[in-house]
C-alpha cells in the first residue's frame, strides 16, 4: 500500500467587530477609557467639604482612583472616608487622595461612590471666577477634570448662587453641529420668585457649561417673573446627534444682572443710550425723525438703517420688537432687510430682500425677492397677521438655504420657496432704507433688534431637577469608561505538514482577548470550504462534529480555556471535534469583562488510504463582539 503525501495548510483569519447599543458611542479598541462627563458644582461659604465621586466605570480588583486637589486646598483628610467598593483602602500624598479597590472588580455601568473626603477651601478665592480644577484619574492614568467654584463668606465666586438646574440640550435628530448657537429657553421664573429662590428682577440668573465656564445670555425684557420667561443662551458647541449639558444657577440676593444681548447675539441693539449710536445706525431723515426713550426708539418718518452689513445670509434670523401707534399715518413701516442700504418701489433695483411691515392699514404684509430680477418674485405682499395699535409684536424673518420664512411673536406666519446669499442691512421704518428721506410713516417704537443663528432642526431642551447648594458642600464627579475590545491570535497561518492514514493529525494556536464589556464578549467561527479543500482536484475532506479516528476522512476543531467558556460542539477533548461550515457558529464567550484571557484552539484532521493526495487548505474566520 502506498502512503499518499498530503500537505494541508490552514490560514487563520480574524475579523474584530464591536457591537454596542445606540446610546453608547462606538470607539475603536484601545482608546483612552475615561472621558469627561463632569458637572459643575458651587460650594457655599464653609470651611471644608466632602467629595463624592460617582464613577460609571469598570474598576478591576487592585485598581484605584486618584483625586487630585489644587494646591490651594489644605488639610486634606480621609478619616471618615468610605467607598462603595466591597473593600477599599485610602491613602493621601500631598494634595492627592488614592482609593484602592481591594475587593471584587467592578464591571462597567456600576456606580462607585466615594464620600467623606474633606479639604479646606482656599481662604481667599482668587482665580478667574474663583474656579479651581479637581482632577480624577484611574490606575491606568486616564483622567477627567471638574471645575468647581468656591464661594466665600463675602459672596464671591459665582455670586453666591444657591440653586443649580441641569439643562439637557437634545440635538440627536440633527446631523449638524451648532456653533455659537443662541439657545432659546422658556423658564417659569414666576414660580421660582414666589418660592423665594430667585430675585424678583431675575438678576441672579447665571449659565455655565459642564466645566463651569460662564455663558453669555440675554433675558428678553418684560418676561421676568412670568410663567414663560424668554432667555437666549449662547452655547459655544452643541454636538450633532447627541446631548449637550449646560447649567442654570440662581439664588444670590446680592447678584446683579449679567443679561447682555451684545455678547449673546451676532448683532444687537436695544437703544439704551440717550442718543442714536452713529457707529451702527443712520437716520434717513435726520434727528427730527426719531426720539429715544427708556423703552426704545420711536421713529415717525423715514427709516434708520445700519451703516454696515450685520451678517450674511442664508443662516440668520432677524428680529425686532416693535409697536405701531397709528397704522393709518403715512405709507409703510416695519422691519426690513436687504442686500443694499436702499431699495426702490416695486424692488426696481433688483435687490435681495425680505420686508415685514404694514401698508397704511392694520394688516401686516410680507414681501420677498431673491435679487435676480426687479419686483417681488418670491412674495408680493401676502398678509402675515392683523395688528393692533400700541401692542408690541416681535417681527422676524429667516433666510434659509431653501426658504424665506416670516414670523410673528416667533410663530411662523408665511414661508416661501427661495433663498438668497448676500451680506445684508437692516432698516427700521420705511422699506426704502437710506432712500426714505423724511417721508411720513405709520409711527413705530422699536424696543430692540437682533440677529441670531437659524437651525433647520432646532434642538429641544429638558430641564432637570434642582439641586439646593445652600446647605451642601458636596462636589459630585462622574467619569465613564469607553467600550473597548482587543483580540489576537498567536499565529495566523498553520500547517499540518504530511498526514498519514495511521493517525489523527493535530495542530494548535491560541487566542488572547480583552474587553470591558459589562456582559462579556462572544466569538463566532466560520470557514470557507466546510472542510479541507484540495487545491488541485477540489476534493474536500469534510468537517463534522464527531470523534476522529485513523483511516477515516474528517476535520474539525475543539478548544479549551480556564477563563473563557467554550460552546458545544467545540468543547470536546482528545479527537472529539466540532464541525466548521460556511455559516457562523457560536464558539467562545465570557460572561463579564476579561483581561488577556486565553484559549487554545486545536485543529484536527484525519485521512484514509483512499484520500486523494495533494495540498489541502481552508480559511477560517473569527468574529469577536462585545456585549456592552
Amino acid at each position: 500500500m502506498k502512503i499518499r503525501i498530503i500537505y494541508i495548510t490552514i490560514s487563520i483569519l480574524f475579523i474584530m467587530s464591536l457591537f454596542v447599543p445606540i446610546f453608547i458611542q462606538t470607539h475603536a479598541a484601545n482608546l483612552s477609557p475615561i472621558t469627561d462627563e463632569m458637572s459643575n458644582e458651587t460650594l457655599n461659604g464653609i470651611s471644608s467639604h466632602n467629595i463624592t465621586f460617582d464613577a460609571i466605570s469598570g474598576i478591576a480588583s487592585g485598581g484605584s482612583i486618584t483625586i487630585t486637589f489644587p494646591s490651594e486646598f489644605t488639610s486634606i483628610s480621609t478619616t471618615s472616608a468610605t467607598s462603595s467598593f466591597s473593600s477599599s483602602s485610602f491613602s493621601t500624598s500631598g494634595n492627592k487622595v488614592t482609593i484602592n479597590n481591594t475587593g471584587a472588580s467592578i464591571p462597567p455601568g456600576t456606580n462607585v461612590s466615594i464620600s467623606g473626603i474633606t479639604a479646606n477651601n482656599p481662604p481667599n478665592p482668587s482665580t478667574s471666577g474663583n474656579q479651581y480644577v479637581i482632577n480624577v484619574s484611574d490606575s491606568s492614568g486616564d483622567s477627567a477634570s471638574l471645575a468647581v467654584a468656591i464661594v466665600n463668606s463675602n459672596g464671591n465666586g459665582l455670586d453666591g448662587t444657591s440653586y443649580k438646574q441641569t439643562i439637557t440640550i437634545n440635538n440627536s435628530s440633527s446631523s449638524t453641529t451648532l456653533t455659537n448657537y443662541q439657545l432659546e429657553l422658556n423658564i417659569n421664573t414666576e414660580l421660582l420668585i414666589q418660592n423665594g429662590q430667585m430675585q424678583s428682577s431675575c438678576a441672579d440668573l447665571r449659565f455655565q457649561d459642564s466645566l463651569g465656564n460662564n455663558l453669555s445670555y440675554w433675558l428678553e425684557p418684560n418676561t421676568c417673573n412670568s410663567t414663560d420667561s424668554i432667555i437666549f443662551v449662547k452655547v459655544p458647541t452643541i454636538q450633532a446627534s447627541s446631548n449637550t449639558l449646560i447649567y442654570m444657577d440662581y439664588g444670590s440676593p446680592q447678584a446683579t444682572s449679567q443679561s447682555d444681548g451684545s455678547t449673546t447675539f451676532p448683532f444687537f441693539d436695544n437703544f439704551s443710550s440717550s442718543t442714536l449710536n452713529s457707529s451702527i445706525w443712520t437716520s434717513s431723515g435726520g434727528n427730527g425723525c426719531y426720539t429715544i426713550t427708556s423703552v426704545g426708539i420711536s421713529i415717525t418718518c423715514g427709516s434708520i438703517y445700519t451703516n454696515n452689513a450685520v451678517g450674511s445670509q442664508p443662516g440668520l434670523i432677524t428680529e425686532a420688537q416693535m409697536e405701531w401707534s397709528n397704522f393709518y399715518v403715512g405709507q409703510y413701516s416695519g422691519l426690513e432687510i436687504a442686500n443694499s442700504q436702499s431699495t426702490g418701489g416695486n424692488n426696481s433695483g433688483s435687490n435681495a430682500l425680505a420686508y415685514d411691515m404694514n401698508n397704511a392699514t392694520n394688516q401686516i404684509h410680507t414681501w420677498a425677492a431673491d435679487g435676480t430680477t426687479n419686483g417681488y418674485n418670491i412674495d408680493s405682499g401676502d398678509i402675515s397677521f392683523t395688528g393692533y395699535e400700541n401692542t408690541p409684536y416681535i417681527l422676524g424673518s429667516a433666510i434659509t438655504s431653501s426658504n424665506i420664512i416670516f414670523y410673528e411673536n416667533r410663530n411662523q406666519t408665511n414661508s416661501y420657496t427661495g433663498t438668497w446669499a448676500y451680506p445684508y442691512y437692516i432698516y427700521l421704518g420705511n422699506f426704502t432704507g437710506s432712500a426714505s428721506g423724511s417721508g411720513s410713516i405709520p409711527p413705530i417704537t422699536v424696543n430692540w433688534v437682533l440677529t441670531r443663528e437659524y437651525a433647520a432642526n432646532m434642538p429641544t431642551v429638558t430641564l432637570g431637577s434642582v439641586e439646593d447648594l445652600s446647605n451642601s458642600g458636596n462636589v459630585n464627579l462622574s467619569v465613564r469608561v469607553n467600550p473597548y475590545i482587543t483580540f489576537s491570535l498567536s499565529s495566523n497561518s498553520l500547517s499540518f505538514g504530511i498526514i498519514y492514514p495511521t493517525a489523527v493529525a493535530e495542530i494548535s494556536n491560541s487566542i488572547t482577548a480583552s474587553t470591558n464589556a459589562a456582559l462579556g464578549m462572544n466569538i463566532i467561527v466560520q470557514d470557507q470550504y466546510a472542510g479541507l479543500k484540495n487545491t488541485g482536484s477540489g476534493h474536500v475532506i469534510p468537517s463534522s462534529s464527531t470523534t476522529l479516528t485513523p483511516n477515516t476522512e474528517g476535520f474539525g476543531i475543539n478548544a479549551n480555556s480556564t477563563s473563557l467558556t467554550v460552546k458545544a460542539p467545540y468543547n470536546g477533548t482528545g479527537t472529539t471535534v466540532g464541525a466548521l461550515s460556511n455559516s457562523y457558529s457560536s464558539f467562545i464567550s465570557s460572561i463579564g469583562p476579561i483581561n488577556n484571557s486565553n484559549a487554545t484552539i486545536n485543529y484536527l484532521a484525519s485521512v484514509s488510504t483512499a484520500t486523494e493526495e495533494g495540498t489541502y487548505t481552508d480559511n477560517i474566520n473569527y468574529i469577536v463582539s462585545g456585549n456592552f
